[in-house]
Parts: C-alpha cells; sequence; structure tokens
C-alpha cells in the first residue's frame, strides 16, 4: 500500500526564487558567496539532487545574467509581486508538477532538511512547509503540491493576500535544526549568519 500511494503523488520540480531586488541588504543576495560559492549556486546545487527538475526564478530578462546567466530559469509572473510571481509562473509552465520552492538566501540549509520536507509529503496536504513552533509556517521553503499552485491562477493582484495563507491543510515540520533556516535579508543578518 505505501508504494502505491508513492506513486501516486505527482513528480517535484524545484525552484529558487531569485528575483527579488534585495533592496534592504542594498546589494545582489543571489551573488553574496558563502564559503566559496554565490549563494544562488549554493541553492541551486543543494536543491537539484532530490527533485526531478531545477529552475530559478527571474524577475525579468536583464536578470538572466551575471550570477544567474547558466541556470534554467522560468520568468516572473508580470501580474504578480514577489514570491508569487514566481511561483504562478512556475506552475503554469508545469502545471502537472510539484514544486519545492526555496528561496536563495538560506546558505545553512543542508540535504537532510530538504528530504525531511520532501519525505512529509501526503497526498491530502497543500503542501509541506518548515516551522520553528509549531504555529508559523514558511511558504519559501516549502514543497506546493500543484492543487494548491492552482489557486494562483484565479488571483489578479496578491497584495493583500500572503502566500502562507494558501496553505490551509500543511504538514508542518519543527525542523531539529532551525540554525540551518536562517536567511539573511539585510546587512545585519549576514554579518550574524556567517558566524553559525
Amino acid at each position: 500500500m505505501k508504494n502505491d500511494i508513492l506513486t501516486m503523488k505527482s513528480p517535484i520540480f524545484g525552484l529558487i526564487l531569485a528575483g527579488g531586488k534585495s533592496m534592504r541588504m542594498g546589494r545582489d543576495k543571489a551573488a553574496i558567496y558563502y564559503k566559496g560559492l554565490p549563494q544562488l549556486q549554493r541553492a541551486f546545487d543543494l536543491l537539484q539532487k532530490h527533485v526531478d527538475s531545477c529552475f530559478i526564478s527571474i524577475r525579468e530578462p536583464a536578470y538572466a545574467t551575471n550570477v544567474r546567466a547558466h541556470f534554467p530559469s522560468i520568468m516572473d509572473d508580470v501580474e504578480l509581486t514577489g514570491p508569487a510571481a514566481g511561483l504562478r509562473a512556475a506552475h503554469r509552465a508545469y502545471p502537472e508538477v510539484a514544486w519545492f520552492v526555496l528561496a536563495c538566501d538560506m546558505p545553512l540549509l543542508q540535504d537532510d532538511d530538504i528530504k525531511e520536507l520532501i519525505t512529509a509529503r501526503t497526498l491530502d496536504a497543500d503542501g509541506v512547509v518548515w516551522t520553528p513552533n509549531g504555529i508559523e509556517i514558511y511558504p519559501l521553503c516549502a514543497v506546493w503540491e500543484k492543487k494548491t499552485l492552482s489557486q494562483l491562477n484565479e488571483i489578479k493582484d496578491n497584495h493583500y493576500r500572503p502566500l502562507r495563507s494558501y496553505l490551509q491543510n500543511v504538514v508542518k515540520l519543527v525542523t531539529p535544526h532551525p540554525d540551518h533556516f536562517l536567511n539573511a535579508n539585510i546587512p545585519a543578518d549576514w554579518e550574524r549568519l556567517k558566524k553559525v
């Protein structure tokens, strides 16, 4: 029975979110080096080992240059803003798959963390997310199932509805290594993260 359930799950693709302006950081977060690699490269190398195909999300054609140039990419949906724009574009490009969505600025994440989220997939869940306390959920390190992503096709403007609100029947995980999920949005965060 267990094998039958596993075969019923849709394939899973990876999407690294790398289209933001990094305004709070003051420089491109995807290009910041961590232990010898740009954060984007490290995130892509980590995730692609666990998914059937992997892409980066970019905001506009100009973003397909520099550190992003050699990655397979999906252009963000121009009708939406922020991560929702990348999620909807990915779903529209490949509507029959689930997506493991990962922000590019989580350099401490490990293989076991990715495996844990993927292993927790169930047929009745909207997705699988990491949660530090069993209450808050982080939709930018998560598996989004196709039935949940299809809801994004209906929205015209996402300024007022946070992404986490789409994950209602979610399997929440409390990670044994919360430091792995740290990200850096401002320079002070980055300095702290480098010391972990």
